[in-house]
């Protein structure tokens, strides 16, 4: 990874198609994820909003494919989401 001051940032970006694309369709991903968490916890219960982040983590169980698994466990994320929706409802 590196650092790269503004204005050669914006040189880049302005001057070469394929990486402003490339940071274009990223920003977007992230803007669409960070839309739907957003109105996910503006409608949702606290209960709702963690059973939905509970099933990101779903996978076919590579065991029994005709079972689901949440994989990996989450640990830390899901007791964040747990503070911070009890805080928020309170």
């Amino acid at each position: 990874m590196g650092v790269l001051e503004g204005t050669g940032f914006v040189r880049i970006v302005t001057n070469y198609e394929q990486p402003a694309l490339v940071l274009l369709r990223r920003l977007a991903g992230i803007i669409r994820s960070t839309d739907d968490r957003i109105v996910s916890l503006s409608f949702m219960s606290a209960e709702q909003h963690i059973c939905l982040e509970l099933l990101r983590y779903i996978e076919p169980d590579p065991g029994d494919t005709r079972q689901l698994r949440v994989f990996p466990v989450p640990t830390q994320a899901v007791s964040k989401a747990c503070r911070f929706l009890c805080v928020t409802r309170l």
